[in-house]
């Protein structure tokens, strides 16, 4: 479980282009505009997510691990469309025999956050639907940020070549630590919720809630209550660690599969087209001893 935050040693250092701007499915061009097209739907939807909800809560709209979940994915899918971007160059047949400078730092970002979005994506899902969503209707957006991303991401994993190992798959622990301790910090700090946390009878009227804590002792999730510091822990890690192991599995598995069943041949190709000279000397067709001719050309 560990933090790499390098192509290796799946790829050289100076493959990171191949990395990043080829698929066993599809052509550099066509790789780099999937990505630029994904990087669009996610960043779309993250602002489409602040501008319909956030607008009116502000800075509160962020203290929501899916609102930061659906950013994160949308930082890690652009850098992904820039990495890709800046190895294209490397990677078309006509480049000859221009070499990759050793992975640039936007490289490293780029496969934490990766390492990080995917199986986050899919976690947040599951919480969302076992623990928060009690019935009634969903708008669209719900469903785009707990389950279509995740889909979505999936695809992106096995559409292209990025690695995803466990030595990748501690940044989302790392995460967890972080966001568990900012809830702490929440409630000790009395930052609370805007609106208050109330709590209605089922089928009750509005006059029937009533409030649960003051303004400022409001839990950021009503089923994630620092109140109860015992039943708090014990979802914080221990829940949502047995979650964390059982999604980094299974995404290190698909990684598995999709490598096993790449056999980059368009990759090998291009390598043998580059590691070609550009003209063969005179040399290469004469001698001057017939006896060691090698070509069906000789003097």
């Amino acid at each position: 479980m560990g933090l790499s935050s390098s192509v290796c040693p799946e790829w050289k250092e100076e493959h990171w282009p191949q990395a990043f701007a080829t698929s066993p499915w599809m052509g550099p061009l066509s790789t780099v505009s999937f990505r630029a097209l994904w990087a669009a739907i996610f960043t779309a939807h993250a602002v489409w997510n602040f501008w319909t909800r956030g607008r009116s809560d502000g800075a509160y709209h962020f203290v929501f691990l899916t609102v930061q979940a659906s950013w994160i994915e949308a930082l890690s899918l652009v850098l992904q469309w820039v990495v890709a971007m800046m190895g294209f160059q490397y990677v078309q047949g006509h480049v000859g025999h221009e070499v990759a400078p050793p992975e640039p730092s936007l490289v490293r970002i780029s496969v934490a956050l990766n390492s990080l979005s995917v199986p986050l994506s899919l976690t947040v899902a599951v919480l969302f639907w076992v623990l928060i969503y009690h019935g009634g209707e969903v708008v669209y957006i719900d469903i785009f940020l707990h389950g279509i991303n995740a889909l979505l991401l999936v695809l992106n994993l096995l559409m292209t070549r990025v690695p995803f190992s466990c030595a990748r798959a501690g940044w989302l622990f790392l995460y967890q630590l972080i966001y568990v301790g900012w809830t702490y910090v929440h409630f000790a700090l009395h930052i609370g919720m805007i609106g208050g946390c109330w709590e209605c009878p089922e089928d009750a009227m509005v006059s029937q809630c009533h409030r649960v804590y003051p303004d400022d002792e409001c839990p950021i999730y009503s089923v994630f209550d620092w109140h109860h510091p015992v039943l708090a822990a014990q979802l914080g890690f221990g829940l949502a660690s047995a979650l964390i192991i059982f999604v980094q599995a299974l995404f290190v598995g698909l990684v598995a599969a999709r490598d096993a069943c790449d056999k980059k041949l368009d990759l090998t190709a291009a390598e043998s087209t580059r590691e070609m000279p550009e003209f063969l000397p005179l040399e290469y067709f004469s001698s001057q001893n017939p006896q060691s001719c090698v070509c069906w050309k000789c003097v």
